[in-house]
Parts: structure tokens; C-alpha cells; sequence
């Protein structure tokens, strides 16, 4: 019997700063692993990780045209103005924050401007995230510093996610683990996303569904398609596609060279 659709609103919310993050999803499994399709908050996720954040489920709607009038109405254009969303378009379709940019000023203020703000463009008003990494202290505690802190160039302040992986239990339970305990390398504790693709529909969203649902979908392609990530010879990785003239030359290398 084939499962009944359900149309979502959901609620995102990072449990470590108060930020939330509003959107729509269709499902046949409400405990699915879909966590939205902001690159702002998927930035955070990996830095945070994906345990410091909580998804609850705001309304369920029998059609498609039920919960995209409801987004539309939450998040509607003072919403995506505020600073402690992730929500950087209206909700329903909407594109009121295409063109627009976080930043934050000398004294730290946040706000959002113009790409095309003189201020921005001078240097002035910088982005809120630009040469910043999220960190951990001695005491566990979370904190955002610039790349250059002496603190974190010293090894003091450590990066938050490093040699580490999120991973879920047999139970459904989600946390991160290093990438040497044995239970995640015996295979006992999964990686959270190893049966998740990222993935585009025709009008450009982007966002994860599971692996056996990619296949059956002809409206999405994977986001990595035909693409690889590679090397430069500053060690510095990214992806590109496979008939990229560097990368068949041999400039850009598939695996990292040692220094």
C-alpha cells in the first residue's frame, strides 16, 4: 500500500544561539532526516553539529497548496529582516532577500544590506561569517572567532568539528563521534547522511532527499553530478567537473599532495 503524502511546516532551531530556520517539506515519514535547504544553516550544522539542533514539525496539511500558503504567512518579509533566522527568502516562493547580505559592523552590529551597498563593497560592513570559524574552549563552550585568533592558530581554541562525524544509532539517536571510534568504523553507528543526495530541481532549489527516492524522481539531479573534488597545488579542495581542462590536465589533483 503505497504511503499517504504529508505536507509540513517545520522548525529548526539551533539550540546553541536561538537561531531558527522556517520552511516546507513533503514526506511520507515525519522522522525522516531532512534538514532544510539553507546553506546558511547547513554551514552551521557542520560546524556545530548536528546534535545542537532541534526540528519539530509546526503544522501537517492534506495538499501542497495548504502549506505553501502557510509558509508564505510565517515567513513573510519582517521575518526574513530579522537577525536570528536562517530564512534568507519569503516563504511560498518569494525572493524578497535575493541581492542581500548579512554583515555586521566595527562595533558588531548585525544587519542585512544590498550586495551593492557602498559600505559592503568598501570593506566596511563585512560578511557576518567572512574569516570566521566556529570553535570549542577547554570548557566546551561554543564560540565564533576570526581564523587568525592567536588562540586558535596555538591549538587553545579547538575547531568543532574536526576529526569528527555525526552518526546515528540503531535507535534513531544522532551525535558525533571521532573518526576513529571503533563503533562508527565496524560500521555499528551510521553516518547520519550516508543515504541522503544532495540534489536541484528544475527551478534551482536545492535540498537532500534519500538515495532510493533520487532514483525513482526524474524532476532532481544531483547536485555533484558528473563532478569531483580536487586538489590545487596550495592544497586548497573544491569541486569541479570531470572534463574540467585542469583537472584532466593534471593541475588540479584528485587527492591531496603532500607539502
Amino acid at each position: 500500500m503505497k504511503k499517504k503524502k504529508l505536507y509540513t511546516i517545520y522548525k529548526i532551531t539551533n539550540l546553541l544561539n536561538g537561531m531558527i530556520y522556517i520552511g516546507q517539506h513533503v514526506t511520507e515519514n515525519l522522522n525522516d532526516s531532512y534538514m532544510g535547504s539553507s546553506k546558511y544553516l547547513k554551514r552551521d550544522i557542520i560546524d556545530f553539529g548536528l546534535q545542537n539542533f532541534k526540528k519539530e514539525i509546526l503544522f501537517i496539511f492534506e495538499t501542497k497548496e495548504e502549506m505553501i500558503a502557510k509558509e508564505k504567512e510565517l515567513v513573510n518579509k519582517e521575518f526574513t529582516k530579522r537577525i536570528d533566522t536562517y530564512n534568507r527568502s519569503l516563504g511560498g516562493g518569494g525572493l524578497y532577500t535575493l541581492g542581500q547580505v548579512s554583515v555586521k559592523d566595527k562595533e558588531g552590529n548585525t544587519l542585512m544590506v544590498s550586495i551593492q551597498d557602498p559600505r559592503y563593497l568598501n570593506g566596511e560592513l563585512i560578511g557576518i561569517s567572512k574569516n570566521t570559524v566556529t570553535v570549542k574552549d577547554k570548557n566546551d563552550n561554543y564560540l565564533k572567532v576570526l581564523i587568525n585568533d592567536p588562540k586558535y592558530l596555538s591549538g587553545e581554541l579547538k575547531h568543532n568539528s574536526k576529526n569528527q562525524v555525526t552518526v546515528k544509532d540503531k535507535e534513531g539517536n544522532i551525535f558525533n563521534v571521532s573518526k576513529k571510534d571503533q563503533r562508527y568504523l565496524s560500521g555499528e553507528l551510521k553516518y547520519v547522511f550516508a543515504d541522503l543526495i544532495c540534489v536541484k530541481d528544475k527551478s534551482g532549489n536545492k535540498f537532500q532527499i534519500h538515495k532510493d527516492d533520487f532514483l525513482k524522481n526524474n524532476n532532481v539531479h544531483g547536485i555533484l553530478y558528473n563532478r569531483i573534488k580536487v586538489y590545487d597545488k596550495n592544497g586548497k579542495g573544491f569541486f569541479v567537473e570531470r572534463n574540467d581542462s585542469r583537472y584532466l590536465s593534471g593541475e588540479l589533483k584528485k587527492k591531496l599532495m603532500q607539502q
